[in-house]
């Protein structure tokens, strides 16, 4: 295992860094405190030749090419200096807004590969089928430049999507892949010409480019040849390179489940999870879980990550919490195609395991989404806080042709149907803006079914506002989720007293006296 000396001097990291690091030493022989000198070294360096920017570059982006090059500072500078010629060459920066692979989903066909929800540690697990590799079919569905884009693309989705939700999933610093490569099917015609000429480009853009991204890799369904060629090759690899491949024959489920759950692993690999590679499975595609950590698709796309604490929310941290929560965040695929939700898993597990059910296309969201499909899937956050703030249920009773909602059985009011919410603003500002300011609206609306909590023995709730921080501050608009929060929970509360309450007049009724039943035939 190749070591890295000591730094000198130990220096704090003046930059970003959302997550804490590792505690133990790691692969090089370094402690925490001198992994992060040498990091803030290399961010002095970097950013005397204007090549760092703290929204752009993290603390992980920084260590992962140090790392590439055993912490040597002046090796690392030119691989990172290449690197920005590299995303100057491709414009890798706006590439997910510039660019639209629109035959993807033909491409993946020919060319088997794709992310498939997450391992044991939280990790996207990518898979490849090497062995359906289709070279002539590639060809007249693309152009091996578009390949290539679309290959840097789903990098940088990785980087910029996929890998910060699987941290704040996880609570803590995700930055790297497992990886399964099925060697089914691999002959000699995949180890040379042309299957081998593309590999082996795509390969060099990788390791340039994208360094310390893989974190281990399971090779199933290996040939003989293949584990002869890994024989002959394996011993010029050193021994960290070595520990992160694992050849596994077609007997590889058992090799599998070390590390990752058997809901995670694809049904045509022997799993219990539905749905193909063109689907794209797992939490960075799902909107109702982007939604429940308060992350949006655009800005990620954008590389405007939020950190672990929004604005320092209480509220945002306790979601975060509650999906990090083995049995809360593992979604289990229904047996029946297209079906699927949360449910809460047989045994429990402390490791954290993201198999999320297979979504019907149409709300999955990948590299290959337009900017409309973006926007409806944005939509659809709004539409779920709309059912939130309206408190209806699919039994609600329908408005009647005077435009009103009708009283309620049992003398309680019935809830006004509530106003349609106004088209989402361009800005996070203005959206928090125009929820804040239907709050009010919404208060008077329910007014009339909260004057009757003392009537089922709640508490009061006058609807009126306790906000003690100025408008417009960070602490208001956290009073505004509070009072909002606490206004639906009286309001549940109260609907659920009054079916209760209907419940046990129809048990009364039935208990009620009977009919006189007459024993003769003319009554």
């Amino acid at each position: 295992m190749v070591r890295a000396p000591a730094p000198t001097t130990l220096l704090k990291f003046q930059g970003r860094r959302d997550w804490p690091p590792e505690p133990e030493v790691d692969d090089w022989g370094l402690t925490p405190s001198q992994q992060e000198s040498y990091v803030e070294q290399f961010r002095r360096i970097l950013s005397s030749k204007d090549a760092w920017q703290e929204d752009k570059h993290d603390y992980y982006a920084l260590r992962r090419f140090l790392r590439a090059r055993t912490y040597d500072l002046e090796k690392a500078t030119i691989m990172w200096m290449n690197n920005m010629a590299f995303k100057a060459e491709f414009k890798v920066d706006t590439m997910l807004q510039d660019f639209y692979f629109g035959e993807r989903e033909k491409f993946i066909e020919a060319f088997p590969q794709g992310y498939h929800k997450c391992d044991k540690k939280g990790r996207p697990i990518y898979i490849q089928l090497l062995g359906q590799v289709d070279v002539v079919k590639m060809k007249k569905v693309t152009t091996e430049e578009r390949m290539i884009k679309f290959h840097i693309q789903e990098y940088e989705r990785c980087n910029k999507v996929i890998m910060p939700v699987c941290s704040h999933l996880a609570g803590r610093n995700v930055d790297q892949t497992f990886g399964i490569l099925d060697a089914k099917g691999v002959g000699l015609s995949h180890l040379s010409g042309e299957v081998k000429r593309v590999l082996t480009s795509l390969l060099k853009y990788d390791q340039d480019n994208y360094p310390e991204a893989l974190g281990h890799i399971c090779i199933i369904n290996a040939p003989s040849v293949f584990r002869m060629l890994w024989n002959l090759i394996k011993g010029v690899l050193d021994a960290r390179t070595q520990s992160k491949i694992e050849i596994l024959g077609t007997n590889y489920l058992d090799g599998l489940l070390k590390w990752v759950d058997i809901d995670s692993i694809p049904v045509w690999l022997g799993g219990k999870s539905h749905g193909s590679l063109i689907d794209d499975i797992g939490p960075w595609s799902d909107p109702e879980v982007l939604a429940q950590l308060g992350m949006d698709l655009e800005d990620l796309r954008h590389n405007k990550r939020p950190p672990p604490s929004v604005g320092g929310s209480q509220a945002h941290m306790s979601t975060t919490n509650s999906l990090r929560d083995h049995s809360l965040l593992r979604r289990v695929s229904d047996a029946s195609e297209g079906a699927g939700g949360f449910h809460s898993p047989s045994g429990s597990s402390a490791d954290l395991s993201s198999a999320l059910s297979h979504r019907p296309p149409s709300q999955r969201l990948t590299s290959a989404s337009s900017p409309e499909m973006i926007e409806d899937a944005n939509s659809r956050h709004i539409s779920l806080a709309a059912v939130a703030l309206r408190g209806t249920t699919s039994n609600a009773p329908s408005i009647g042709d005077s435009g009103h909602m009708p009283s309620a059985p049992g003398g309680f009011t019935a809830i006004p149907e509530a106003p349609a919410l106004p088209p989402k603003a361009s800005t996070l500002t203005q959206r928090v803006a125009t929820l804040e300011a239907m709050f009010p609206p919404h208060i008077d609306r329910l007014k009339p079914l909260l004057q009757e909590s003392a009537t089922i023995g709640l508490p009061m709730h006058s609807g009126a506002s306790n906000k003690s921080a100025p408008p417009g501050s960070l602490v208001y608009r956290v009073e505004v989720l509070e009072e909002a929060l606490d206004t639906l929970v009286v309001a549940q509360k109260i609907s659920l007293a009054n079916q209760q309450q209907l419940l046990t007049q129809a048990k009364e009724r039935e208990k009620g006296p009977k009919p006189r039943q007459c024993c003769c035939c003319i009554c």
